[in-house]
């Protein structure tokens, strides 16, 4: 039998080539992607969204600026998290995002956001933190407890 995975792999390429010749991948799509791998830490665990107010149903009631909150939980720990937009009338400053941990913790607190930009901000005692002018568009979160015991999470990308 021939060596078929190399002409696969033969195949693929060039397939790969005539696509990315006639069709190829918008810049801020291939930006985006390098940014979410970039992020990818392996001593991280995922936090998983167990709560989204816009999925609670009746959001067509909602005012058109109420905050969003969600809940992610990795291990032992919790992340509720509010995010909220500006008003439409209001100067170009960013989104809010004001958060707390549970257990409440000391932590460093990062929000990403797709194009790149990290904000760091620090969660005090309580596990409270607020990070300001986070551009529009996908964010994600990473804690890293300031207590090494407990482990650092991350959570999904939040649109």
């Amino acid at each position: 039998m021939a060596d078929e995975t190399g002409a696969d792999d033969a195949l693929l390429a060039e397939l790969r080539t005539v696509i990315d010749m006639d069709d190829p991948p918008p810049p801020a799509l291939v930006e985006a992607i390098k940014n979410s791998l970039d992020w990818l830490d392996a001593d991280h665990q995922i936090a998983e969204l167990v709560s989204d107010s816009h999925l609670a149903g009746a959001a067509a009631l909602r005012a058109a600026h109420e905050p969003r909150v969600l809940t992610f939980t990795a291990d032992e720990s919790t992340l509720v998290v509010e995010v909220v937009e500006p008003p439409a009338a209001a100067p170009p400053d960013g989104r809010r995002v004001i958060g707390q941990i549970v257990p409440p913790a000391p932590a460093g607190v990062d929000v990403r956001t797709a194009d790149g930009v990290t904000t760091h901000v620090r969660a005090d005692e309580h596990g409270r933190f607020r990070a300001t002018g986070v551009s529009p568009g996908p964010v994600t979160i990473s804690v890293r407890y300031d207590d090494a015991s407990r482990p650092p999470f991350v959570t999904t990308w939040i649109s």
